[in-house]
C-alpha cells in the first residue's frame, strides 16, 4: 500500500516536472537549453521528494500554483541551495556546540585540579605555621616575663 502511494507521488513529481517544462518552454518563451536544464532539475528534486517524503508532497503541492511563475525559477534554486547547505550548517553548529561544552568542561577539570594541587601544597605548610604561632606566642610571654623582670629590677634600684 505504501508503496503503491510513493510510486504514485513520484509519478506525480514527474508529471508536475513534465507540465513546468512545457510552461517554461511555450509560455514563458526561455530558451530549449534552460527550459530542459529547469525541468530535469524539477523533475529530480519533485519526483524523488514526492515519492521518498509526505512532507515533501504538502510543500509541493502548497507551491504548485508558483512554480509556473518566473519567480518559481527562483524559489526552486533557493529551495535547493537551502537543501544543500542545511545538513552541513546544522553539523557546524552542532560541532561548535560539542566543542564548547569540551572546552567548558576541560576548564573545570583545570580548576579542580589545580585547587586539589593547591591544597595538597598548603598542608605541609600548615603545620609550619601552627609551629611558627606557638613559637611567636612563647616569644610573646617570655617577652612579658623579661618586661616584669626588668620593671621589677628598675623599682628595686629605686627603692635603694
Amino acid at each position: 500500500m505504501e508503496a503503491g502511494r510513493s510510486l504514485a507521488a513520484f509519478v506525480c513529481g514527474l508529471l508536475l516536472a513534465c507540465v513546468y517544462g512545457a510552461t517554461a518552454l511555450f509560455l514563458q518563451q526561455q530558451p530549449l537549453w534552460v527550459s530542459v536544464y529547469g525541468t530535469l532539475a524539477v523533475a529530480f528534486m519533485a519526483a524523488f521528494g514526492m515519492g521518498l517524503s509526505a512532507s515533501v508532497r504538502a510543500d509541493v503541492m502548497v507551491t504548485l500554483p508558483s512554480l509556473c511563475s518566473a519567480h518559481g525559477r527562483n524559489f526552486l534554486l533557493l529551495l535547493s541551495v537551502s537543501l544543500l547547505l542545511a545538513a552541513p550548517l546544522s553539523n557546524t553548529l552542532r560541532n561548535t556546540e560539542r566543542a564548547a561544552t569540551s572546552l567548558l568542561c576541560g576548564a573545570e577539570l583545570t580548576a579542580n585540579q589545580t585547587q586539589e594541587l593547591l591544597q595538597r601544597a598548603a598542608t605541609p605548610l600548615f603545620s609550619v605555621l601552627d609551629r611558627l604561632s606557638e613559637i611567636s606566642s612563647n616569644a610573646v610571654a617570655v617577652a612579658g616575663r623579661v618586661h616584669n623582670l626588668v620593671h621589677a629590677l628598675t623599682d628595686s634600684i629605686r627603692h635603694v
